[in-house]
Formats: structure tokens, sequence, C-alpha cells
């Protein structure tokens, strides 16, 4: 009994370190049955510590908190590189883009920053704003709006208002959960019609969003998976997901590991 408790401990350290753990890492890494880790999944599920998806597990999380910019780009940073990096693969000299206020985002402002592609850029992120700001080869354009200081972006009806009236190329938005039945989801409800509408206004839409945010379900639903024309992600994201996804409509682009933009 104690060796089985020691070892769920573990497995929650772990899920930690890494926000999503796999059935058949920990029974390699535990030296015992995949039947007895799942075991162990559904023990720590039903205390309310874990949330267990396909082949494993991520941290429980409740769906209307919000983690904190400042801790968001602390956490996953590689795969976020790798991401933006994708993402800035599909972006054209002369194109207008929309960014809202995600920590991948923001990787991808600063490859904008370190790369002359002249750009129209609209987003609703103050941060992503200050890093651009000085770009010569960028014609910055800022939401206004009520300022949420937790992760540094405006919101609210004004902000609506201004994004209403533009069109642009590409819209590239964050999410915090993935889930096949509700869609792409966020936790705050005034994020949640911003990033709706920032697809709405663009001829093609893209999701960034790394592995850790699969079968997770936050308070609003954003769109369903339908609804937009890529999914970036990063290495590792299941083959079965992949195929899900795209026949529901959207192309999955996966990022090479390590990559990064100079």
């Amino acid at each position: 009994m104690k060796q089985t408790e020691e070892r769920k401990q573990a497995i929650l350290r772990k899920l930690r370190e890494k926000n999503r753990v796999y059935v058949t890492d920990l029974s390699e890494q535990f030296g015992v049955s995949e039947v007895t880790i799942r075991k162990n999944l559904v023990d720590l599920e039903k205390r309310g510590e874990l949330k267990r998806t396909y082949g494993g597990a991520t941290l429980a999380e409740n769906a209307a908190i919000e983690p904190v910019m400042s801790v968001l780009e602390l956490t996953n940073i590689e795969a976020k590189r790798a991401i933006a990096a994708r993402a800035f693969e599909v972006i054209e000299e002369g194109d207008a883009i929309a960014l809202d206020a995600s920590s991948t985002l923001r990787e991808l402002a600063r490859i904008i920053r370190r790369n002359p592609r002249s750009l129209t850029v609209i987003t609703s992120s103050i941060l992503l704003a200050h890093d651009l700001a000085d770009c010569a080869h960028v014609d910055l354009i800022i939401l206004g709006g009520h300022v949420r200081s937790s992760i540094g972006s405006v919101m609210g009806p004004m902000t609506m208002d201004m994004l209403k009236g533009i069109h642009v190329d590409k819209a590239f938005i964050g999410t915090n959960g993935i889930d096949l039945k509700f869609g792409f989801s966020t936790p705050n409800l005034f994020e949640c019609e911003l990033k709706r509408t920032m697809i709405e206004c663009a001829t093609q839409s893209f999701v960034l969003a790394d592995k850790s945010k699969i079968n997770r379900s936050s308070l609003g639903q954003i769109c369903p998976i339908s609804r937009v024309d890529y999914l970036i992600t990063d290495e590792g994201f299941p083959e079965e997901m992949v195929r899900a996804i795209e026949e529901l409509g959207p192309q999955v682009l996966v990022a090479a590991p390590n990559a990064s933009a100079e």
C-alpha cells in the first residue's frame, strides 16, 4: 500500500513538471504493468488530482481559472517556440495579421521582431504591442478596451467594436483546451468572444497549441474544431488526434523539434 501511494505521488510530481503523462512511459519508469498505472490514474482522478485523457493524464484544472502570463511564459517554452517558428513560415510579405494575447503568440511576435518582413499586425495584447512598437517593418495597430492585467491584454465592447470593422489575411490565436466535442476553449468569456471574432475577420485562421492542451475544456467555447483552417502544434501530438481533427476540417501543421526562426 505504501509503495502504491509513493508511486502515485511520483506520478503527480512528474505531472507538475511536464503537465501531461503517458501510461506507457509511467509503466516503463516504475517497472509495473500498464493496468497498474491505469488503476493508479483512476484513483488519482477520483481524488480530483488529475484528469485522465487518451493514453495518459493531465493535471486537474478548474475550467474557470486562467493562469497568469508570467506563469504561462515559463511553461512548455521549447514547444511554444517551435510552434511559433512554424507559424512564421506561413506568414507572407505584406500580410495583415491578427494576434491575440497568449504566450505562444508572444513567441511569434519575437520572431516577427527579428525578421524584417513587412507586415501589418493587429493585436489585443499590450505585451505583444510593446515587443513590436519600434519595429520599422511592422505597421502596428493595437486594439483598445478594458485592460486585463493578468495576461496583459484588452477586452470588452470597445475592443469588439474595433475588431468587427477589420479584415486580415491571417488570424493567429491561442487556446487553453482542445476537445473534439467541445472544440477550442478558454476560461475568460470576454477573451473567448474576442478570439472567435478574430477568426471570423480573417481569410485564414490558425490555432497555436502544444500537445498539453489535448482533451482539456475550459469554461467558454471559442469555436468548434471545424471552424478554423489550421492547427499548429508540436512534435508528439498523437497521430490519432491529428487524424480526428483533420477529419473535422482543419489541417494540422506539426512544428519541427527545437525549431526557431532567426
